[in-house]
């Protein structure tokens, strides 16, 4: 019989427990380190980790997601760089603080973006995620393209 486990030899289910079970804290975990203005990578009892953020700042309805950084995310997942690959949804005040709103991983939300156009930015091509990818993982079509379309 064959175990299923991930390049570093542990089981998807421990890697997926270990990783969400951490991810609520990543701004005070020191298990965590910032590398990039919108990426961490961590180990979380022996798992290898990445995390780019999605962040809203004030005014703003929908949440950013910086394309470049996801498909490196998606990239270091896919050539065993890394165990779990996760996008951090975060608000960001007037003051930058950052507050955890929830998480995904990484390869579910790029099944979710297949088809949505980046739009052209400041830091170069980023998705807008909306609200409703918080509340039930679902991103429904008029969140994505607005109901006028």
């Amino acid at each position: 019989m064959t175990t299923n486990v991930n390049t570093n030899g542990i089981a998807p289910e421990t890697v997926k427990t270990a990783v969400e079970s951490a991810l609520p804290g990543i701004f005070a975990d020191q298990r965590w380190r910032m590398v990039g203005r919108y990426k961490f990578i961590g180990e979380v009892d022996g798992v290898r980790a990445a995390v780019v953020l999605a962040t809203r700042s004030p005014g703003y309805d929908t949440y950013a997601l910086n394309k470049g950084d996801f498909d490196r995310l998606l990239a270091g997942k896919r050539g065993g760089k890394v165990d779990a690959a996760y996008v951090v949804i975060t608000e960001t005040n007037a003051l930058g603080a950052r507050t955890y709103r929830g998480d995904m991983e990484a390869e579910r939300l790029g099944e979710m973006l297949k088809g949505v156009p980046p739009r052209d930015g400041r830091f170069g091509a980023f998705y807008t995620l909306p609200p409703s990818i918080l509340t039930d993982g679902v991103a429904y079509p008029d969140d994505w393209f607005g109901a006028d379309l």
